[in-house]
């Protein structure tokens, strides 16, 4: 890790995800922090259940940047293993329960995991490989919320996850090497992109937890934010923000207040032609977005005034930084109260809409069509057979990982018309590059990203994207129609694990400024807005925010005895965006069926 830490400024505050948990523990303890079917903990229990977590790793002899695994989907233990290794310096590593062998045992491999946290139902895929894993010593298993429990072999690797934890005490570990630091090695978050095999995304403590805290909120004001206060008087969204209030501290009194100020202003003619021009002035925006928001949300005040009545729900796996990454942001930021559907994998849309309808959520995270169209499939059903959903307490749909149809955004905002449909747009490299925001008031809702030039508001805040004509290798200029997105956002990975001269070539930096080249390529309109088309190179198929790499299909295909020739590309799919699909030529005189090779 030593090739790789990061030479942060002296002055820079310790923002470690240890120190963090204590601050929300110390002022909000009994405020609720997790939610997953009818297991609730608030912060004090939380934080007791990581030492236990913690205390045991240290026992079982787990050192300072070793790396610790966790195979599942969204769920508590998930985020109980993430912030037991934050607070003893290890290092954790994202699996994606769905490979395969082989892609299992190469980021294990790669990432020389010595600790594997697994969901019970992927042991049978954990039982092929660990025996050609020399470096793995111990397996911790906990149940997969909404399964059945599921045994494991009866060997001295395999601990039961809840055993585990009541063995250890309940108070702060006492670390051998001392504190932990902002420059400390936090995660290895594995991510695919244009290669075959995932890469290891090498984060310290700072790159996301203090660049949440001190940078999340200026680069949103930057990147769309400052949106929500033109239309916030364009239309009646001051009921939505009112329900987005209520469960705070204060709520019944805020909630109150900004409804009466929502009637004041949209019954009196000249605060609707004063206010305005006013509040839309770019000086007043950035004074709110960039001085006053900052500062309550980051302060103990704002966690007194908002912990644990903002509630949010992440159904898209946590092995994508864009789940995992959002999620913190909220608990980092506000901080919110986790709700994690059960079970959360494969979505269940009409469970997502039954849960923000009874814990009132006010933030879900999704991943475009693929997620989109279930909601609003279940919402047309509902609406034809005389159901009905109370989504009123929805202020903020997430979407990332792929982008998502016009008409989809539509469709959901005609049922939820106090929402805002939030397009972050950035990388596992990268964190949030940009946003673009979209409302019922919205005339554009197809997605597109505006390039700005960053103003220097956040203190310790990197350069948004950059737009690099292909041409000219200049930066694009308006009705630039082959441009490549280069990625500065709030943070930036500090390198591939292992993979040096991948790290020089796509951690690049310009006039000073670091930023992450994914080959991502599209034009720039008129107005200076960037429009994603596809990544360069064409071998990668987005489909449903999973990256699948063509060649390792084609490799598979071409195994086939009666296969002569194969391409694997994608083709637009109205549920996953792009599917994909084989061009198969078969050896002269051989038959397959369509079923029969999709079996194979």
């Amino acid at each position: 890790y030593e090739n790789y830490r990061p030479k942060w400024p002296e002055d820079l505050p310790l923002t470690t995800y240890k120190n963090e948990l204590k601050n929300i523990v110390k002022d909000i303890p009994n405020r609720m922090a997790f939610i997953q079917g009818d297991r609730k903990f608030t912060w004090k229990q939380f934080d007791e259940r990581t030492n236990r977590i913690a205390n045991g790793l240290l026992d079982l002899g787990i050192k300072k940047e070793d790396r610790v695994v966790i195979n599942g989907f969204p769920s508590i233990e998930w985020m109980e293993i993430f912030f037991a290794t934050q607070k003893i310096g290890a290092a954790m590593v994202n699996m994606n329960p769905r490979y395969m062998e082989e892609e299992f045992k190469y980021v294990m491999e790669d990432c020389d995991g010595v600790c594997l946290f697994t969901e019970d139902r992927w042991i049978d895929l954990v039982e092929k490989v660990r025996r050609d894993l020399p470096l793995l010593k111990h397996i911790i298993v906990y149940n997969a919320p909404g399964y059945p429990p599921k045994e494991h072999p009866a060997d001295p690797i395999y601990r039961d996850y809840e055993d585990f934890m009541g063995r250890y005490p309940a108070t702060e570990p006492k670390l051998p090497w001392g504190e932990i630091k902002n420059d400390d090695l936090s995660q290895l978050y594995y991510t695919g992109g244009t290669t075959g095999w995932p890469k290891g995304v090498v984060r310290s403590q700072w790159d996301i937890c203090g660049n949440h805290k001190y940078g999340m909120v200026d680069q949103l004001a930057d990147s769309g934010w400052d949106g929500i206060i033109d239309n916030i008087i364009d239309r009646d969204f001051m009921r939505g923000f009112a329900a987005l209030v209520a469960g705070t501290s204060m709520g019944p009194i805020l909630s109150r207040t900004i409804n009466i100020l929502g009637d004041i202003i949209s019954r009196s003619d000249l605060l609707k032609n004063t206010l305005p021009p006013i509040l839309k002035s770019k000086g007043v925006k950035k004074l709110v977005l960039n001085s006053i928001l900052p500062r309550i949300i980051r302060t103990t005040l704002g966690r007194i005034l908002l912990g644990g009545g903002v509630r949010s729900s992440t159904v898209v796996p946590f092995f994508h930084s864009t789940a995992f990454d959002s999620n913190l942001g909220q608990i980092l930021n506000v901080p919110s109260t986790s709700i994690y559907l059960e079970p959360s994998h494969p979505l269940d849309a009409k469970l997502l809409l039954e849960e923000v309808e009874r814990r009132r959520l006010n933030f879900v995270s999704i991943v475009g069509d693929a997620s989109g169209i279930k909601m609003l499939e279940e919402l047309d059903r509902a609406k034809a057979e005389g159901r009905t959903y109370d989504l009123s307490s929805i202020w903020v749909i997430f979407n990332a990982g792929a982008r998502w149809s016009a008409h989809i955004k539509k469709g959901l905002l005609d049922y939820i018309p106090q929402a805002w449909i939030l397009d972050i747009y950035g990388t596992t490299e990268s964190g949030l590059a940009s946003a673009y925001i979209s409302g019922t008031g919205t005339k554009e809702k197809t997605e597109s990203y505006t390039h700005t030039t960053w103003d220097g508001f956040g203190e310790y805040v990197g350069r948004p994207g950059l737009v690099i004509d292909l041409d000219t290798k200049k930066e694009a200029k308006p009705g630039c129609k082959h441009a490549e997105y280069y990625y500065g956002g709030t943070f930036k990975g500090l390198g591939y694990w292992k993979a040096p001269e991948k790290s020089k070539s796509d951690f690049i930096t310009i006039d000073g400024w670091r930023y992450h080249r994914s080959r991502d390529e599209g034009y720039v309109d008129e107005n200076e807005k960037f429009h994603l088309s596809g990544r360069g190179g064409g071998f990668v198929i987005n489909t449903g925010g999973e990256k699948v790499y063509s060649e390792e299909v084609q490799e598979v295909i071409l195994s086939h005895p009666k296969v002569k020739d194969v391409a694997v590309i994608g083709i637009p799919d109205e549920r996953w965006g792009e599917a994909v699909t084989a061009i198969v030529e078969l050896e002269p005189g051989e038959k397959v069926t369509e079923d029969e090779m999709k079996g194979y």
